[in-house]
């Protein structure tokens, strides 16, 4: 399943965007929860695409996962409840962040608790936690020695590793990889979280792709375009979408 990222850069409306994903070929699409995700949600499922995840809100909240019960306990219930809507619209995976910054509280167990709460939800409502690699892969690497559920999993970011970690060809996918369940592709310069078409930065696609398609049990994967990506072109929205199916295609066959 090939999908992209519903807020790549272009601002035409919910309706006509979703129509042209499907005809671009995207079989999905990756969508936040936000203030417009049921206007987004109505066209997208009128479009007849698929949601590959919802992305759960984390700016300004997210190392909240790590402080005490009346800090973190607001950031809990809303996550909380995005979890239910997923299951709602019948979404199967959700994907979260766990840090913020290179510096975020110390690993605690306030942390674990917080996820295992969440992923009480989870198994509430049988969806998949998907955490994502940012910038402290050894946060990543606690909450999954931490924390035991059949539906924690692992959501691989391929600019993240690039432009946070710079292990891109040296990922450490055997401490990962067999979690395998989200993956989001964009590429970028090395440095900056740019969110571009792969193949227009440095990510090396004939290394990560063959990592990913030998884990990703699913054979689901989603571009997570941002306005980045789109100012380097001067078409049509259309044609934009063209040339991002042509490459996720391009690294599906890689794959």
């Amino acid at each position: 399943m090939k999908g992209i990222n519903f807020e790549y850069g272009y601002k035409s409306l919910y309706s006509e965007r979703a129509s042209m994903i499907k005809r671009a070929g995207f079989d999905s699409v990756l969508l936040s929860y936000d203030e417009f995700v049921e206007d987004a949600m109505l066209s997208i499922r009128n479009a007849g695409l698929n949601i590959d995840a919802l992305h759960l809100p984390y700016r300004k909240m997210v190392n909240n996962i790590w402080l005490s019960g009346d800090v973190s306990e607001p950031y809990l219930q809303l996550l909380s409840g995005c979890i239910a809507y997923a299951d709602k619209m019948g979404i199967r995976r959700v994907v979260a962040h766990i840090t913020s910054t290179d510096s975020p509280p110390p690993k605690n167990i306030r942390g674990v608790e917080f996820i295992n709460k969440l992923l009480a939800v989870c198994e509430k409502y049988n969806v998949y936690l998907c955490l994502e690699n940012l910038r402290r892969l050894d946060y990543l690497e606690y909450i999954f020695e931490e924390c035991g559920s059949r539906l924690l999993g692992f959501c691989f970011d391929s600019g993240h590793a690039s432009a946070f970690t710079h292990n891109p060809t040296s990922f450490p996918w055997e401490k990962f990889g067999e979690k395998l369940t989200c993956v989001h592709l964009h590429d970028n310069n090395g440095v900056d979280d740019e969110h571009l078409l792969p193949f227009d930065g440095s990510l090396p696609w004939e290394v990560i792709a063959p990592k990913i398609g030998h884990y990703c049990k699913t054979g689901a994967v989603s571009l997570e375009l941002h306005d980045g990506a789109r100012a380097r072109y001067n078409g049509s929205e259309e044609e934009f979408l063209n040339m991002a199916y042509q490459r996720i295609s391009k690294i599906y066959n890689l794959m």
